[in-house]
């Protein structure tokens, strides 16, 4: 990235770049720097410039080095720009940033309006993977106000829709999410048939499925601590260390870390 000076002839591979690597392993502060130093060279195409800016929204909310307000603003000016282009899967894109920055922020009512456009534009646009994913994003909001059933419709909608379109990434997130909610209800066997699937289901060795199977192997490690089976919860918690990075790995990491704690590990 450091030696691109132009738009690419094909700018769609840096978008595919970046959700198979994930962001640099660099110092928060230098990954920030060279995406600003990216943006900049890339001026001369408006698609790339937009995209770019959806970008630097998300290092903004991963690396929590910027406030939640810069990364809307990030946003919101992409969203703007894909709307002056008439890119529909850009405005897509940047309104699933700003609902998921609503939802990091705790504001889920905010997170409504953006993630059903975002909806609709995919449906518009045929995109399956694109709307199972946005569903996904919608059932992690509802789970995380305690809508339980709103968000076991999304998830189980998400296992269909990724299992049909090959993206099994996300149907192991959505049976992860099945699971976690199985949890909450007290259903353990349920809990872990569906925590064990989503892992053997799940691909490896890239950086949203690795953070898939982080979360799934945390909720294993919760399910087997509940269990009381505490050697088979540590030796779960223990792998979500071996395997990353991902989008929730400081999360999946602290989770674990704190399983440890409880189990003697």
């Amino acid at each position: 990235l450091a030696r691109l000076d132009r738009p690419p002839a094909q700018p769609f591979l840096l978008y595919l770049s970046a959700i198979a690597a994930g962001p640099p392993s660099e110092e928060p502060r230098r990954v920030l720097d060279l995406h600003r130093m990216l943006r900049e060279r890339l001026l001369a195409d408006p698609w790339s410039r937009a995209l770019a800016r959806i970008g630097s929204g998300w290092l903004m909310l991963l690396f929590g080095s910027a406030g939640p307000d810069d990364a809307a603003g990030e946003f919101t000016a992409a969203l703007a720009e894909f709307r002056a282009i008439g890119e529909r899967w850009g405005m897509m894109l940047a309104l699933n940033g700003i609902a998921e920055r609503a939802t990091w922020r705790g504001d889920h009512a905010a997170a409504l309006a953006p993630m059903d456009e975002a909806l609709r534009l995919a449906a518009e646009l045929g995109s399956a993977v694109d709307t199972a994913d946005l569903l996904r994003a919608r059932a992690e909001g509802r789970l995380a106000t305690g809508d339980l059933d709103g968000a076991a419709g999304d998830f189980g909608r998400v296992v269909a829709i990724a299992r049909d379109c090959g993206a099994p990434e996300l149907s192991a997130a959505a049976n992860t999410g099945l699971g976690r909610i199985a949890l909450t209800r007290g259903d353990l066997a349920e809990a872990r048939r569906l925590g064990t699937a989503a892992l053997d289901e799940c691909p490896a060795g890239w950086y949203t499925a690795d953070g898939n199977r982080m979360t799934a192997l945390v909720l294993l490690g919760h399910v087997a601590e509940q269990s009381g089976d505490l050697a088979e919860a540590r030796r779960r918690y223990r792998e979500v260390s071996l395997v990353g990075p991902g989008p929730e790995a400081a999360q999946a990491l602290a989770d674990a870390a704190a399983g440890l704690a409880r189990t003697g590990g």
